[in-house]
């Protein structure tokens, strides 16, 4: 989520330069939606985890040299805190890297103790 505009998989090479220039000096949210469900009963139990990367500056070099690599056209936003060239110019998350990273694990030990809990 970048200024309340939901981001997916940037589609093409301008997109991508796009998504990546305009976190530079600024913050980007990720949302991430987990439900378990238990089977036969069906009992399920559902929230949701947001995480924000705040960025220095990203030169236009370091988005040149991430776009090239094709890596983030896997992932909404076109970005990934993974990256070795644009690990180092996080600022900071709010939050947690494995939410960022598309599964918030804390969030999810938490929703299967309900889940375990409400079918016991």
């Amino acid at each position: 989520l970048f200024q309340d505009t939901v981001r997916e998989k940037p589609v093409d090479d301008s997109e991508a330069i796009a998504f990546l220039s305009s976190y530079s000096n600024n913050h980007v949210s990720t949302i991430s939606a987990v439900v378990i469900t238990e089977y036969p009963s069906g009992i399920q139990s559902a929230d949701t985890d947001i995480a924000t990367v705040h960025w220095n500056q990203i030169s236009d070099e370091v988005v040149r040299k991430v776009v090239a690599k094709r890596e983030i056209f896997s992932s909404a936003g076109g970005f990934r805190i993974e990256d070795e060239d644009l690990n180092p110019l996080i600022d900071r998350i709010e939050g947690t890297v494995d939410s960022v990273m598309g599964l918030p694990l804390e969030l999810t030990a938490r929703l299967l103790r309900q889940v375990i809990q409400m079918s016991s």
